[in-house]
């Protein structure tokens, strides 16, 4: 798929908080990479930065569907953390062993288990570094820039939405239904006053 994209123009907020509330989703991460790959490894690695301040535990899931391993993410996580949890999976480029290939997200309504939006990461979509094209399942496309958590609208939309991305890659929204996942606790440590 190609992207006929212009130049990306600001929201209103640069908060995804003022776009969707987070509270109402069930959040996952799915990610590919290679069999050295440990995506727990990844994020306890990720949850260690901040070497200051309060320490945390986060529940996370972890299962499969179709090529892609699952992530469940934490409900007490923020989606600042969200979002760059998902870009740490993909590591730091050949030297870095353990690296995933690909990173998206979905987020499923907690009540009806719809999917609601899905994030591609991949800066060569966007035309951004360190961004994500965020989807709608009511046609809205999103450029986030995950790092910094801001978020721009489109003038023309790229050739992408939810339906394709799950047909090509043989997932439906049943396999977030009821996933079969183990349960892992990552302890975190945040700056205090986060």
């Amino acid at each position: 798929m190609t992207s006929n994209c212009e130049q990306p123009k600001t929201v209103d907020s640069d908060s995804a908080d003022d776009i969707y509330d987070f509270k109402k989703y069930n959040r996952f991460i799915l990610v590919k990479g290679g069999n050295a790959f440990a995506s727990g490894a990844k994020i306890s690695d990720f949850g260690q930065l901040p070497k200051e301040g309060d320490v945390y535990n986060h529940v996370f899931s972890f299962g499969e569907i179709s090529e892609w391993e699952l992530i469940k993410v934490s409900d007490e996580l923020d989606n600042v953390y969200f979002y760059n949890i998902a870009y740490w999976l993909l590591g730091f480029g050949d030297d870095d062993p353990n690296h995933g290939d690909k990173s998206v997200i979905v987020l499923t309504d907690k009540e009806t288990n719809d999917i609601k939006y899905l994030g591609l990461i991949d800066s060569e979509i966007t035309k951004i570094d360190d961004s994500m094209l965020l989807l709608s399942d009511k046609g809205e496309q999103f450029i986030v820039e995950i790092p910094f958590h801001t978020f721009k609208t489109v003038n023309k939309k790229f050739n992408y939405n939810i339906k394709s991305f799950l047909t090509s890659n043989s997932i439906t929204a049943d396999n977030f239904k009821e996933p079969i996942l183990e349960t892992v606790t990552i302890r975190f440590n945040e700056k205090t006053g986060r």
